[in-house]
């Protein structure tokens, strides 16, 4: 009995390799693994279409108990009732719990609603409201809020909307952005308000108005090549300049009279009140024309004003190592008929605080220029007096050899959080003194502390990604880096 117990007992050695216990190990090691992905996809995957596909027909018949509380003649019936179907679709393939194509149904009914909302808002809002920025003060500058009595100093990068007013002082200039990119300088001791800034959200197409309040206002206006319709509004007459790329400057002069000087493009001018008399039809302007319109009698004359001269050099965007005695000569090219020309060179691309120099000759060496950005434009006065339009500005920098330039390092670059205002974008940074900084290509200016400011217009609604590259010109090295910014459609 014994015996027979001991035999149940008896352990049997069995001898296994251990190549053949690794495959015995991984082998069970996917049988689990597979058996836990099966486990997982039975609990989990039908009920996670189920939650998407129910998410997706809420969203669905939110969407389509919003649009039906709104009258029809805002809408598309056809398009809605397509929406419905889709809609009723995915209901009824939710309910055979066909969770997939549930949710297929679903997605199209929503790019449908998303049109349909389009078009309500388009018909019950035609118009989107704009707004402008201040994008460069020179002095102090003022801005009085639309139904308030109060100035207010205002600051770069100020927003501006319809109804505010802009003052400028004695010694003050400010240069204003418009959502087309339309600007406007105003020059010292000018009143402007911002009328209506829109947008037609079926073309596109926007709209500018302004308006110089009080006489002595003058300023300098440029439109770019998009559809734009900018308005310069005066008590005696209207502007309106409809053609891309035009510049000139409107002068509402202290006896209240109008003066207008288009340098390239084409405006018409609208007299009205007192000034229009019998006669109010629209006035034509044309290129490098000067209109003089007188405020009482409406009585008007054009005169025609000399070429703006073309600039040779320094070449634009010339970069200039300070030698001995810090010399640059500027050339342009001499125009016909022309008695004198007036240069402008200053330390921004505005002209704010410009230096001006009258000039027989078509160039002239400028001495002990300490570093920094220069910008310089000419144009030129004709024998009677008349100066025509400036020509485009040329840029060059003045720089030293510091250490930076010398070494054989990249610059520095440091970028603080962009600010962004509707389509605009401003981001201000460091990099090393003497260097250059570029934005998708576009360069800007960097102070002598090697601070910078970079304003930027992007037109693409959502995540936009700018390159900012800071390039040492000596040596072509460079830094750069991505921001990405979101711009609201």
């Amino acid at each position: 009995m014994k015996k027979g117990i001991a035999k149940i007992f008896q352990w049997n050695v069995i001898s296994i390799s251990y190549t053949t216990l690794r495959v015995i190990a991984v082998v069970g090691l996917l049988l689990i693994v597979g058996l836990s992905l099966g486990l997982y996809y039975y609990f989990t995957k039908e009920p996670t279409d189920m939650s998407k596909a129910r998410s997706l027909l809420q969203e669905v018949t939110v969407g389509v108990r919003k649009i039906e509380r709104v009258d029809a003649k805002y809408y598309d019936n056809k398009l809605f009732m397509e929406c419905k179907s889709y809609a009723s679709q995915a209901k009824d393939a939710f309910t055979r719990k066909e969770y997939n194509v549930s949710g297929d149904y679903s997605e199209q009914a929503l790019d449908l609603i998303f049109d349909l909302n389009e078009q309500i808002e388009i018909k019950k809002k035609p118009h989107r409201a704009l707004y402008a920025i201040i994008t460069y003060i020179s002095g102090e500058v003022n801005i009085r809020r639309s139904g308030e009595f109060a100035w207010i100093k205002a600051s770069k990068n100020t927003r501006l909307g319809k109804g505010d007013t802009v003052r400028t002082l004695t010694k003050s200039e400010a240069v204003i952005t418009f959502e087309d990119e339309s600007k406007m300088h105003l020059y010292p001791n000018s009143y402007m308000e911002i009328g209506a800034l829109w947008e037609d959200r079926k073309t596109r197409k926007k709209q500018s108005n302004v308006r110089l309040v009080r006489a002595r206002s003058k300023v300098d206006f440029a439109t770019v090549n998009i559809d734009t319709n900018l308005s310069i509004e005066t008590p005696i007459a209207r502007t309106r300049i409809k053609q891309k790329k035009t510049e000139g400057q409107l002068h509402y002069k202290e006896n209240e009279d109008l003066q207008l000087t288009i340098v390239r493009g084409e405006a018409t001018v609208k007299r009205k009140g007192e000034a229009a008399g019998q006669d109010g039809g629209d006035i034509m302007v044309g290129s490098n024309k000067l209109l003089g319109l007188n405020a009482k009698s409406g009585a008007y004359n054009i005169e025609d004003l000399p070429l703006p001269p073309l600039l040779i050099s320094p070449v634009d965007k010339k970069i200039v190592t300070r030698g001995k005695g810090h010399m640059v000569l500027l050339q342009w090219i001499q125009v016909p008929k022309v008695a004198e020309y007036l240069l402008e060179v200053s330390n921004n691309p505005y002209f704010a605080s410009a230096v001006n120099k009258q000039l027989h000759g078509n160039s002239i060496q400028l001495v002990k220029l300490k570093e920094g950005n220069y910008y310089w434009r000419v144009a030129s006065v004709n024998e009677r007096g008349f100066q025509g339009g400036f020509s485009n500005y040329f840029y060059f920098k003045v720089i030293g050899d510091t250490e930076i330039i010398l070494s054989n390092k990249a610059p520095s670059l440091l970028l603080e959080s962009p600010m962004v205002f509707g389509p605009f974008v401003i981001i201000s940074g460091r990099t090393d003194k003497g260097m250059i900084i570029f934005a998708n290509n576009k360069q800007f200016d960097v102070n002598e502390d090697g601070r910078f400011e970079i304003t930027l217009r992007l037109d693409k609604p959502g995540d936009n990604i700018i390159t900012v590259v800071t390039r040492n010109p000596k040596n072509d090295l460079e830094t750069r880096e991505d921001v990405t910014v979101n711009i609201l459609g």
